[in-house]
Protein backbone atom coordinates (compact mmCIF):
# COMPACT_ATOMS: atom_id res chain seq x y z
CA UNK A 1 0.00 0.00 0.00
CA UNK A 2 1.31 3.41 -1.30
CA UNK A 3 1.32 6.29 1.40
CA UNK A 4 -0.45 8.91 -0.79
CA UNK A 5 -2.95 6.12 -2.68
CA UNK A 6 -6.88 6.51 -2.08
CA UNK A 7 -6.90 4.23 0.48
CA UNK A 8 -3.69 4.74 2.07
CA UNK A 9 -3.30 6.17 5.66
CA UNK A 10 -3.09 10.12 4.19
CA UNK A 11 -6.10 10.11 2.90
CA UNK A 12 -8.00 7.62 5.39
CA UNK A 13 -7.01 10.34 8.14
CA UNK A 14 -7.37 13.31 6.06
CA UNK A 15 -11.06 12.31 6.06
CA UNK A 16 -11.44 11.77 9.26
CA UNK A 17 -10.27 15.08 10.62
CA UNK A 18 -11.76 16.95 7.74
CA UNK A 19 -15.26 15.36 8.80
CA UNK A 20 -14.38 16.37 12.39
CA UNK A 21 -13.46 19.92 11.41
CA UNK A 22 -16.82 20.10 9.30
CA UNK A 23 -18.90 18.92 12.33
CA UNK A 24 -17.63 21.06 15.07
CA UNK A 25 -17.94 23.60 12.46
CA UNK A 26 -21.76 22.80 12.27
CA UNK A 27 -21.47 22.53 16.05
CA UNK A 28 -20.56 26.23 16.30
CA UNK A 29 -22.74 27.56 13.78
CA UNK A 30 -25.55 26.27 15.49
CA UNK A 31 -25.10 26.88 19.00
CA UNK A 32 -23.69 30.52 18.28
CA UNK A 33 -27.15 31.53 16.06
CA UNK A 34 -29.22 29.99 18.75
CA UNK A 35 -27.63 31.62 21.04
CA UNK A 36 -27.34 28.12 23.18
CA UNK A 37 -31.16 27.23 23.13
CA UNK A 38 -30.07 24.60 20.62
CA UNK A 39 -26.93 23.57 22.38
CA UNK A 40 -27.78 20.18 23.05
CA UNK A 41 -29.56 18.55 20.34
CA UNK A 42 -26.47 19.69 18.50
CA UNK A 43 -24.19 18.14 20.81
CA UNK A 44 -26.14 15.21 20.67
CA UNK A 45 -26.33 14.91 16.88
CA UNK A 46 -21.86 15.52 16.80
CA UNK A 47 -21.44 12.55 19.20
CA UNK A 48 -23.92 10.12 17.21
CA UNK A 49 -22.27 11.45 14.07
CA UNK A 50 -18.77 11.04 15.27
CA UNK A 51 -19.55 7.63 16.48
CA UNK A 52 -21.13 6.71 13.79
CA UNK A 53 -19.29 8.12 10.68
CA UNK A 54 -16.00 8.85 12.25
CA UNK A 55 -15.17 6.12 14.27
CA UNK A 56 -17.56 3.18 12.85
CA UNK A 57 -17.03 4.38 9.55
CA UNK A 58 -20.32 3.79 8.40
CA UNK A 59 -22.00 6.62 6.45
CA UNK A 60 -21.84 10.18 6.02
CA UNK A 61 -21.30 12.55 8.79
CA UNK A 62 -23.35 15.28 7.84
CA UNK A 63 -26.15 13.29 6.87
CA UNK A 64 -25.86 11.34 10.22
CA UNK A 65 -25.77 15.04 11.89
CA UNK A 66 -28.70 15.97 10.44
CA UNK A 67 -30.49 12.98 11.03
CA UNK A 68 -29.75 12.69 14.62
CA UNK A 69 -30.85 16.20 14.60
CA UNK A 70 -34.53 15.77 13.52
CA UNK A 71 -35.02 12.31 15.17
CA UNK A 72 -34.16 13.14 18.73
CA UNK A 73 -34.80 17.20 18.57
CA UNK A 74 -37.52 17.33 20.99
CA UNK A 75 -35.90 14.78 23.70
CA UNK A 76 -32.84 16.49 23.59
CA UNK A 77 -33.64 20.13 23.60
CA UNK A 78 -36.06 19.68 26.67
CA UNK A 79 -33.50 17.38 28.56
CA UNK A 80 -30.84 20.25 27.95
CA UNK A 81 -33.14 23.08 28.16
CA UNK A 82 -33.98 21.90 31.81
CA UNK A 83 -30.60 20.89 32.79
CA UNK A 84 -29.70 24.53 31.68
CA UNK A 85 -32.24 26.10 33.94
CA UNK A 86 -31.89 24.11 36.83
CA UNK A 87 -27.89 24.86 36.93
CA UNK A 88 -28.77 28.27 36.30
CA UNK A 89 -30.83 28.58 39.38
CA UNK A 90 -28.45 26.99 41.48
CA UNK A 91 -25.98 29.18 40.54
CA UNK A 92 -27.85 32.13 41.52
CA UNK A 93 -28.94 31.05 44.77
CA UNK A 94 -25.30 30.21 45.67
CA UNK A 95 -24.25 33.40 44.52
CA UNK A 96 -26.75 35.08 46.49
CA UNK A 97 -26.24 33.49 49.82
CA UNK A 98 -21.92 33.89 48.95
CA UNK A 99 -23.09 37.56 48.38
CA UNK A 100 -25.19 37.76 51.41
CA UNK A 101 -28.55 38.83 49.65
CA UNK A 102 -29.96 35.56 51.04
CA UNK A 103 -28.93 35.03 55.04
CA UNK A 104 -29.20 31.24 55.24
CA UNK A 105 -25.70 30.76 54.98
CA UNK A 106 -26.09 26.86 55.71
CA UNK A 107 -27.47 26.54 51.98
CA UNK A 108 -24.45 27.39 50.00
CA UNK A 109 -22.67 24.02 50.20
CA UNK A 110 -26.61 22.52 49.21
CA UNK A 111 -26.38 25.10 46.36
CA UNK A 112 -22.47 24.03 45.26
CA UNK A 113 -23.27 20.15 46.06
CA UNK A 114 -26.46 20.59 43.65
CA UNK A 115 -24.49 22.95 40.90
CA UNK A 116 -21.55 20.21 40.59
CA UNK A 117 -24.45 17.30 40.53
CA UNK A 118 -25.93 19.18 37.59
CA UNK A 119 -22.09 19.57 36.32
CA UNK A 120 -22.13 15.51 36.51
CA UNK A 121 -25.08 14.69 35.04
CA UNK A 122 -24.16 17.14 31.73
CA UNK A 123 -21.34 15.09 31.34
CA UNK A 124 -23.21 11.70 30.38
CA UNK A 125 -26.10 13.41 29.22
CA UNK A 126 -25.27 13.59 25.80
CA UNK A 127 -23.39 10.82 24.70
CA UNK A 128 -26.74 8.90 26.48
CA UNK A 129 -28.81 10.82 23.95
CA UNK A 130 -26.73 10.32 21.35
CA UNK A 131 -26.80 6.34 21.59
CA UNK A 132 -30.00 5.27 23.29
CA UNK A 133 -33.63 5.47 22.23
CA UNK A 134 -34.79 6.54 26.24
CA UNK A 135 -36.85 9.62 26.91
CA UNK A 136 -36.80 12.39 28.90
CA UNK A 137 -37.30 11.25 32.17
CA UNK A 138 -34.71 8.05 31.73
CA UNK A 139 -31.98 10.02 30.17
CA UNK A 140 -31.63 12.27 33.12
CA UNK A 141 -32.55 9.12 35.38
CA UNK A 142 -29.28 6.63 34.13
CA UNK A 143 -26.93 10.16 33.68
CA UNK A 144 -27.38 10.64 37.45
CA UNK A 145 -27.09 6.95 38.41
CA UNK A 146 -24.08 6.73 35.72
CA UNK A 147 -22.37 9.45 36.88
CA UNK A 148 -22.46 8.32 40.55
CA UNK A 149 -21.35 4.77 39.79
CA UNK A 150 -18.22 6.35 37.68
CA UNK A 151 -17.68 8.99 40.21
CA UNK A 152 -13.67 9.31 40.14
CA UNK A 153 -14.14 9.70 36.05
CA UNK A 154 -16.76 12.00 36.01
CA UNK A 155 -14.92 14.41 38.90
CA UNK A 156 -11.93 14.55 36.41
CA UNK A 157 -13.69 14.39 33.13
CA UNK A 158 -15.62 17.43 34.64
CA UNK A 159 -12.29 19.11 36.11
CA UNK A 160 -11.00 18.90 32.88
CA UNK A 161 -14.34 20.66 31.75
CA UNK A 162 -13.92 23.58 33.81
CA UNK A 163 -10.42 23.90 32.93
CA UNK A 164 -11.21 24.28 29.74
CA UNK A 165 -13.62 26.74 29.84
CA UNK A 166 -11.92 28.88 32.96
Amino acid sequence: MKLFDLDGPVQRYGSIIFDLMVLTFIWFFITLFSFGLLGGIATTAFYHAVYHSVLDSSGSSLGLFFKTFRRKFIVATATYLTVIIALSISILCAYWVYTGIITIFWLLPVYLFLTLELLFVLTYLFPMLAHTSYKYKDVLKMSFLVAGRHLPTTILVSALTLGGIF
